[in-house]
């Protein structure tokens, strides 16, 4: 199964939680299959933000910037 592929799934567990009173169980599980398919398939940060990007669409707007006290940009919450 490709990255499309899992980001789609990812994508609707993530839109699937309710905002409020969900079990951490579950924020867990989707948190950990998101790891676990980045690192098996992201091996550039291009590659990493097209699939976060992919499994957050809907919820929220990612971008990359640099946070105070770092001197390397990482991937937010816009």
């Amino acid at each position: 199964m490709s990255y499309n592929e899992q980001a789609v799934k990812i994508n609707d567990v993530f839109k699937s939680l309710p905002t409020t009173n969900f079990e951490s169980k579950d924020l867990i599980n989707a948190i950990l299959w998101f790891g676990q398919v980045a690192k098996f398939r992201c091996r550039s940060n291009v590659a990493y933000d097209n699939f976060s990007k992919m499994c957050f669409e809907g919820i929220v707007e990612l971008e990359r910037k640099t946070l105070p006290g770092m001197e390397f940009e990482v991937l937010q919450v816009k």
